[in-house]
């Protein structure tokens, strides 16, 4: 527990929301340690059976559980944050709860409790089952699943035996996986998945078999890896893999891309079919190691294109460099807490190659309009001309910016001359600017 509390406690210290990561594989580690458990997979000493629901009266009081019974319950572990730290929607209660983690790849990192390839229905069921005690316990708490980390995950739960058997009509598993949720939430009365929450690991290489989130200070898997975000938005992308012999490109483009690329709409579009107003959260993604400056041009476009898309939460997996720099653009990039904006505002570019452009308005502060502008060329800077329509008039900017030589976010050359809401500004190559412009109060 205390490896769960600490992070609740940290996370609340700073006022940010804490994500509570709930077991579906029917075993939890006992605290027992120093073997190798390759030798004891579950069921052995070394693991504590899972129940969803006890079934029982919680322990009293809720932090003195009954250890006898070696039995780990989820719905008591809850109520235990509840007691502890309030319910969901208070200031310190825990607001989200993950369905596990990584499940479709369980086979390979929890082989200790799940040897075997997981099931779709083995997958929807423990779901269910899980989300139900949640909210026995915690009704405003928001369930976030399945937490997929792969294509293939994304595609047919990772070549899932039963696939086959329970696809139906529906092209994919998240499809299967928003249908069954829904259907289950209907019957139940009440919301079993609030987020639908996946990884997002590119697999893109850069042409020549390189990853393109690989460690190599190399143009092309620059390029490529700023490139990349557009198979979340782009319908008319196709990303540079390897050439095969046939003539066609590596598998997610030959087979999958036009079905189920770009991955943004292609969510959308099903959640509108099959459970509508779930939200999108992407809780783990890179885009290549934080020191070099390509991982922040690209994670700072990938956020925009979040913000553009409605994803609700994006998590990064680690710290660092310029990838704590691309979420400071939009977090704190004065150094003062300012931020970008809280709605989106229509924002398009002549070259989505080269460049990329996303804007917003605060609530707060309706005077100003944050534009993030991003120039992906390595070799040369680009001077665009920015037209703006709006009844307010725009009469001045700051701008703040970082680029490949330094992961520090500094202001630079301000934008002094706007006429009828146009002005034209140079953006450095390999860089990314957060313009703040400022417009007369309307009357």
């Amino acid at each position: 527990g205390l490896g769960y509390t600490n992070l609740i406690d940290q996370s609340n210290s700073i006022n940010q929301d804490s994500i509570v990561t709930l077991q579906l594989a029917n075993y939890v580690s006992a605290p027992i340690f120093g073997q190798n458990l390759d030798l004891y997979p579950a069921p052995s000493q070394y693991f504590y059976p899972v129940q969803f629901a006890k079934g029982a009266p919680f322990c009293s009081p809720p932090n003195n559980p009954n250890t006898s019974d070696n039995i780990v319950y989820m719905d008591e572990f809850v109520n235990f944050l509840v007691w502890k730290y309030g319910y969901a929607g208070t200031a310190t209660g825990v607001k989200f709860y993950s369905l596990d983690n990584e499940v479709d790849i369980w086979d390979a990192t929890h082989k200790e409790v799940h040897p075997q390839d997981p099931c779709c229905v083995e997958i929807r069921d423990n779901s269910i089952a899980c989300a139900k005690a949640v909210k026995n316990v915690d009704p405003n708490a928001q369930i976030m699943g399945p937490v997929l980390c792969v294509f293939t995950g994304f595609l047919n739960f990772t070549d899932a035996p039963d696939w086959s058997s329970v696809k139906g009509s529906r092209p994919w598993f998240i499809s299967y996986y928003l249908d069954e949720m829904k259907k289950a939430s209907d019957a139940n009365g009440r919301r079993l998945l609030d987020i639908l929450d996946v990884h997002w690991y590119p697999p893109e290489d850069d042409g020549n078999g390189h990853g393109i989130c690989d460690n190599r200070e190399d143009p092309q898997t620059f390029n490529a890896r700023m490139q990349a975000p557009r198979t979340l938005w782009d319908t008319g992308y196709v990303s540079p893999h390897e050439t095969y012999p046939d003539g066609g490109s590596s598998w997610i483009n030959k087979s999958y891309w036009a079905q189920f690329l770009p991955i943004l709409p292609r969510f959308k579009s099903d959640i509108a079919t099959y459970f509508p107003d779930t939200n999108i959260a992407i809780t783990e993604y890179t885009w290549g190691p934080s020191t070099q400056w390509a991982t922040g041009i690209t994670t700072a476009d990938f956020l925009g294109i979040c913000a553009k898309y409605g994803v609700y939460m994006t998590n990064y997996w680690g710290q660092g460099g310029y990838i704590d720099t691309a979420i400071r653009i939009y977090t704190n990039y004065d150094g003062s807490h300012s931020k970008f904006g809280d709605m989106n505002v229509a924002a398009s570019m002549s070259n989505k190659v080269d460049s990329s452009i996303y804007a917003s308005v605060s609530t707060e502060m309706p005077c100003e309009l944050n534009l993030i502008v991003i120039n992906k060329n390595q070799y040369n800077n680009i001077t665009g001309t920015f037209n703006i329509t709006s009844s307010r008039n725009y009469f001045s900017g700051r701008v703040w910016k970082f680029d490949n030589t330094s992961s520090t976010i500094s202001e630079t050359t301000p934008i002094s001359t706007i006429t009828n809401n146009s002005f034209t500004y140079t953006v450095p190559m390999k860089s990314v600017c957060h313009i703040v412009l400022q417009a007369t109060q309307l009357n």
